[in-house]
């Protein structure tokens, strides 16, 4: 509905028009008026109005201020006009955005920047260069460490070469260096076999009894020679298990002519004497004493077992006795020959008991 004054569109069961104030059918037919009645039930009130004296101010003295005019009886306050009717209400716009000046930003990103690169100063130098240092220092102390070790590792390995090469020049030295090897003859003494061991019975023989080689001798201030006949040898260590069973005294010959009884022997009696003689006949009369003395690596007695052995090599003469240097000799009369064992007496019967020939190349 429509106002009939200023056409304005009227809001439902409004009394006046929130236009022009002109009462509208709704109040009219509340009032049982008929609308169409040329006279208006009431007018729209208006309000007061005054003028002060002079510009603006408080009205004359002893007026007293007048308060805004109330609506006629039974007519209802009007509400605050509303929007056409089928237009909903509009809300209020947004409030502007409020956006950092980009000085700001760029003061703020500057403190952050200078933040981080003050905490990484920081950093550098009261962690990462401290270890660093601490780092280096532990690297040049180990590389010193590990330079001092493997100087002290080759000092020590110059020596030990040293002293391994002066002690494999020593008599005993050289007799651990050639029997470390394997021997060129291995014979266990039990059977005569291709190295042709003399074997003949009598006052003086030479027997394979039980299991072993015996040379045996009767007479009085005698010796027997046992050879094995098919050896030849030069420069080498020969050595012998030795047991004297009885009499006085046993041993071994080398670089020897069994023919000729020319050669060297190693004596050495069951009282641990011993003599290393340059054979030169038959007769012993003209035999040479090279060099004489007592061990004390001899097992002294009968029925005892030791290891007697030389070495040969060029003039030099070593004797050993259970496997450690007792003596040595020079001598350059032969350079070559056979290899035996002996049994000899001066007073009384002497059997002597062989086993475990063995011959190195020296």
């Amino acid at each position: 509905m429509q106002c009939s004054s200023c056409g304005t569109q009227l809001p439902v069961r409004v009394a006046y028009c929130p236009t022009c104030g002109v009462a509208t059918p709704y109040n009219v037919s509340d009032s049982r008026v008929s609308p169409y009645d040329p006279t208006p039930v009431s007018s729209p009130p208006s309000a007061p109005q005054y003028k002060p004296a002079t510009g603006y101010g408080p009205p004359p003295y002893g007026v007293p201020p007048q308060a805004p005019p109330s609506p006629p009886y039974g007519v209802p306050p009007q509400a605050p006009p509303s929007p056409p009717y089928g237009v909903p209400p509009q809300a209020p716009p947004p409030p502007p955005s409020r956006r950092p000046s980009m000085g700001l930003i760029a003061l703020i990103v500057g403190l952050i920047l200078l933040l981080i690169a003050g905490s990484g100063v920081i950093y550098y130098a009261t962690v990462f260069r401290p270890n660093q240092l601490h780092a280096q220092a532990n690297s040049t102390a180990e590389a010193q460490s590990t330079a001092t070790m493997h100087a002290q590792q080759a000092a020590t390995s110059q020596a030990q070469q040293a002293t391994a090469t002066a002690f494999a020049n020593t008599p005993q030295g050289i007799y651990n260096r050639a029997t470390s090897g394997s021997p060129v003859l291995d014979d266990p003494l039990s059977q005569n076999d291709t190295n042709n061991w003399n074997e003949g019975t009598g006052n003086s023989s030479c027997t394979f009894t039980g299991g072993a080689y015996h040379a045996s001798d009767q007479l009085k201030n005698n010796t027997v020679y046992c050879s094995a006949s098919s050896t030849n040898f030069s420069n080498f260590v020969y050595q012998v298990q030795m047991t004297i069973v009885k009499g006085e005294f046993g041993g071994i010959f080398f670089r020897f002519n069994i023919a000729k009884f020319k050669g060297y022997q190693f004596n050495i009696g069951q009282d641990g004497t011993y003599s290393l003689y340059l054979s030169v006949d038959s007769t012993g009369t003209h035999d040479q004493l090279l060099r004489s003395g007592s061990s004390s690596f001899f097992k002294t007695g009968l029925n005892q077992t030791n290891l007697i052995a030389i070495v040969a090599s060029g003039s030099n003469i070593y004797l050993y006795v259970n496997k450690q240097y007792v003596t040595s000799a020079s001598d350059s009369t032969y350079n070559s020959g056979q290899i035996g064992v002996l049994a000899g007496n001066i007073t009384v019967p002497t059997e002597v008991m062989f086993r475990n020939a063995q011959v190195w190349n020296a």
